[in-house]
């Protein structure tokens, strides 16, 4: 049986974490991603199977604007079953798609689940989107970006955010967002723009970072301004429901990970 998870499911959902994941995450991060104030429910789905929570899957709704545009977005996350209910994993996901009244479904998924998005849902993806610069910046080129974060987002997704502390940097109408990682790393989180203050920014703290690292859509001007593609693995689907033709230009900020 599929159906919407309700608070008292939240400490075996919590259990299933650690056992698909080892991570320990607490009620308060739970809360913090699926819980979904507009509809006043949590926006994610679990399996039961004899009384037991098996799997589990969330679709965390977000406005975005393109163009000029508002759009109603999916983050496809928190996809985990129990391994030997491994077959249930289609069914979930399918109730969790099909349930969604928005315009598009993303989602940064593992190399386990990838096949699930690509192959049996029909989601276009976009590999290679880790990059990583060790020196300075070589080019002054620029692009522009289209989609924009409302306030309301940036809210929660950065000032509330209950794991990460993040800074900013503002600048005229546009920001970046970024923070500390590992050892001596530096993870750029958000970019409004890729222009002359994003240069400057990244060639200043490239003086003290070992390495500074930022999910993008465009790979072609990543290398063209001297990052590399790193080792890590990441992917980006999506699947645009109404025709919108939004140009999804994903960045850490939306993802559940970073």
């Amino acid at each position: 049986m599929i159906r919407k998870v309700i608070e008292s499911d939240i400490p075996e959902i919590l259990e299933l974490y650690k056992v698909v994941f080892e991570l320990n995450m607490t009620k308060k991060e739970y809360d913090y991603w699926f819980y979904n104030s507009i509809d006043e429910e949590y926006g994610s789905l679990v399996f039961i199977d004899e009384n037991k929570i098996v799997g589990h899957n969330a679709i965390i709704k977000n406005e975005y604007s393109y163009k000029g545009k508002t759009f109603l977005v999916g983050l496809s996350a928190g996809g985990m079953v129990l391994p030997e209910k491994s077959g249930i994993f289609y069914k979930i996901l399918n109730t969790a798609f099909s349930d969604f009244n928005g315009d598009l479904i993303i989602a940064f998924p593992n190399e386990n689940s990838i096949g699930f998005f690509k192959r049996i849902f029909n989601f276009e993806s976009q590999a290679n989107t880790y990059f990583t610069l060790e020196n300075s910046i070589t080019s002054n080129q620029s692009i522009t970006s289209y989609l924009e974060r409302a306030e309301k987002f940036i809210e929660w997704r950065i000032n509330q955010n209950p794991i990460h502390n993040y800074k900013t940097l503002e600048y005229d109408d546009g920001q970046i967002i970024y923070k500390i990682y590992g050892n001596n790393e530096l993870d750029i989180i958000y970019a409004s723009e890729f222009g002359k203050e994003f240069i400057e920014f990244v060639n200043t703290k490239s003086k003290e970072f070992d390495k500074i690292n930022i999910v993008h859509w465009k790979q072609d001007y990543m290398y063209d301004i001297g990052f590399v593609k790193a080792n890590n693995y990441n992917e980006f689907v999506y699947k645009d429901l109404t025709e919108s033709g939004v140009d999804f230009e994903f960045q850490m900020i939306d993802s559940d990970v970073f």
